[in-house]
């Protein structure tokens, strides 16, 4: 077969089912794979001969679900889900033993929806789902669950022993099989990929805050080693001769970062409005930003703690900044057309006058 030609191709989802958005090939069968997503969970079969594929849905009994994550174990066996719902899947893939056979010889089926065993003490067996979803997961080959949620919870968990209670007793035991909590931390940000390196001693954590972390699972201690911007990047601004550090602008912060290690030194945040110009003080004590708010903030580069702000600077938002070398005299622009000259100071702020493009 010609390396790159289409083999064949088939209709993912059907009936009630809606979009499949996840796609997971099996360990020891290359020729089969599974697609899950919106109400959709099956288990699909290539026939490179007959130049056709085929797939058997997995029997979920009532539960509908939509998938935002698969992972399973070494031998095909198992098979584990992460729902918007927030708790997981346990699938049983009903593969037969010999490898040469592709096909389950019963329908996949559904062995535990799972929730983890809640941390408040209220009532006995209690189970949480994790907040904004299960976005992904990954097995290790020990038997544990990697778990990364919406919130940025990131768990190690592991399937809990069935509690023994006495024959007399009203407590009632979790509908759901629960998961036992090992290790905990959280990133910040919505989970969205997990990778396994160093033979699963260390993982690499991708967020949607465009972060990469890296977790050592001896201590599951969270260790930042690549940011960026999510969004649009407006001005650059490096301090005057010396050019070792320098700030970028954009959509609900202004950072700093450094020429040498490339890393993120300092980040400042103004939540849900964008910094359109950014520049450092002549002496390097100060970071001026303006912003589409109409608020111009100063602050210290080393902390980032606001030194001042000129509220209602330009009604329409400000668009650009310049500053003089003594310091006191700031210039800004504003998207109205107007250049305002402004005498700053930390302690006071006063308009000296306001230019107007006719």
């Amino acid at each position: 077969m010609t390396i790159g030609q289409v083999v064949c191709g088939a209709q993912a989802s059907r009936g009630v089912q809606g979009d499949a958005t996840v796609l997971l090939p099996m360990m020891r069968r290359g020729q089969c794979f599974v697609t899950a997503g919106d109400c959709h969970l099956a288990v699909w079969t290539i026939d490179v001969a007959a130049r056709s594929v085929r797939s058997m849905d997995v029997a979920m009994s009532k539960l509908k679900r939509i998938v935002l994550c698969v992972d399973g174990n070494e031998r095909d066996e198992m098979m584990y889900c992460g729902t918007t719902t927030g708790d997981i899947l346990k699938i049983r893939l009903n593969f037969h033993h010999d490898m040469e056979i592709l096909e389950p010889v019963k329908t996949p089926c559904v062995v535990g929806c799972f929730a983890r065993i809640s941390k408040k003490k209220l009532r006995r067996g209690s189970v949480d789902l994790y907040q904004q979803g299960v976005r992904t997961i990954r097995r290790l080959f020990s038997g544990a669950l990697i778990v990364g949620a919406g919130d940025g919870t990131l768990e190690l968990v592991v399937e809990a022993e069935k509690p023994v209670l006495p024959l007399d007793s009203d407590v009632k035991l979790p509908s759901v099989p629960a998961l036992k909590i090992l290790k905990s931390t959280n990133v910040n940000s919505a989970v969205t990929s997990i990778q396994l390196m160093k033979n699963d001693a260390i993982i690499l954590v991708g967020t949607a805050a465009s972060e990469i972390y890296e977790v050592n699972l001896t201590d599951f201690h969270a260790k930042l080693i690549l940011t960026c911007h999510t969004s649009a990047i407006y001005d650059i601004a490096f301090p005057h001769n010396f050019s070792e550090v320098f700030a970028t602008a954009s959509h609900d912060n202004v950072r700093v970062w450094s020429m040498s290690t490339m890393q993120e030194l300092l980040r400042i945040c103004v939540h849900n409005f964008t910094c359109s110009s950014v520049l450092f003080a002549h002496d390097g004590k100060s970071i001026i930003t303006a912003w589409n708010d109409g608020v111009i903030r100063s602050f210290t580069p080393l902390t980032g703690r606001l030194i001042y702000a000129i509220l209602n600077a330009h009604n329409k938002g400000v668009s650009a900044l310049a500053i003089t070398s003594h310091g006191r005299m700031l210039i800004s622009g504003g998207c109205e057309g107007q250049v305002r000259l402004w005498n700053v100071s930390p302690y006071r702020q006063q308009l000296i006058c306001t230019l107007k493009v006719c």
